[in-house]
């Protein structure tokens, strides 16, 4: 069921990236009736560009940053920046039925996942907004350093089974607490100072659409599909195998604007 679950969702992601696509492009042609007035348009050349980003992904959301530099008059040279959460396509919240005030949270959840990226990549224009009724269509590609960062899922259980009332917030442990000692999540932040590093590596292919109609401006939704990969397993989910590697299909809003000088 779980596997299913899983399909159902990256099926769903899919059709999400093309139809954000498609309505990109139809509003864009809806906007621009005259493509004459874009042929004879030659924008000038901004050798320098920073994007801010926010993404949305099949297992979580994440923002960012990009500084691109041209290398020709079609092609960039971009550093990035990324944090992004990461969850287990094994997660399901649950609620304990027999505490009035219990609060959602993942059984089996051993550690929450973020990912810190910084690396380089190249950005490819294949079509400037003349020649698609007002859109640059652009082909990315960027890969670097990936680092896992996993903080311990404390929990708020019931230590005494003579005294429900007797309530403590203690790191998940599958050995010793089960579903019905738990009452809920505890504090977002517990745990911060016991964070585990995983490091390894990244990367991302894909395509993105700007639609600004100010040359520099810029407005793009890129969608792709992302890879991290570490050296060994990072422990998300307790009776589960866990993974080395993430696959993950990804939307990514950019907002930014250009110069000329360095």
């Amino acid at each position: 069921m779980l596997y299913l679950f899983s399909i159902s969702n990256m099926k769903a992601t899919i059709i999400f990236v093309l139809l954000s696509v498609c309505s990109i492009l139809t509003f864009a042609q809806v906007a621009s009736p005259n493509p004459n007035e874009y042929e004879e348009h030659k924008p000038l050349l901004y050798r320098n560009e920073v994007k801010y980003g926010l993404t949305i992904h099949s297992a979580g959301v994440g923002f960012g940053f990009r500084r691109g530099f041209h290398i020709t008059g079609n092609s960039k040279r971009i550093i990035e920046g990324e944090l992004i959460t990461m969850k287990s396509e094994k997660e399901i919240k649950t609620v304990n039925p027999y505490y009035d005030n219990a609060k959602a949270y993942v059984y089996g959840k051993l550690n929450t996942l973020m990912i810190f990226r910084a690396g380089f990549g190249t950005q490819r224009i294949l079509y400037g907004k003349s020649e698609r009724g007002g859109i640059e269509v652009q082909f990315n590609y960027s890969g670097g350093f990936s680092l896992g960062l996993a903080k311990p899922v404390y929990l708020d259980v019931v230590t005494d089974p003579l005294n429900q009332f007797n309530i403590q917030t203690v790191k998940y442990d599958p050995t010793k607490y089960f579903v019905e000692d738990i009452v809920g999540r505890g504090p977002l932040f517990k745990g911060i100072d016991e964070i585990k590093a995983y490091p390894g590596l990244y990367g991302k292919l894909g395509f993105a659409f700007d639609w600004n109609s100010k040359d520099d401006r810029i407005s793009s939704l890129e969608t792709g599909v992302m890879i991290d990969g570490y050296f060994k397993e990072v422990p998300i989910m307790a009776f589960r195998k866990n993974n080395e590697v993430f696959v993950n299909f990804y939307i990514t809003f950019l907002f930014g604007k250009k110069w000329y000088t360095n």
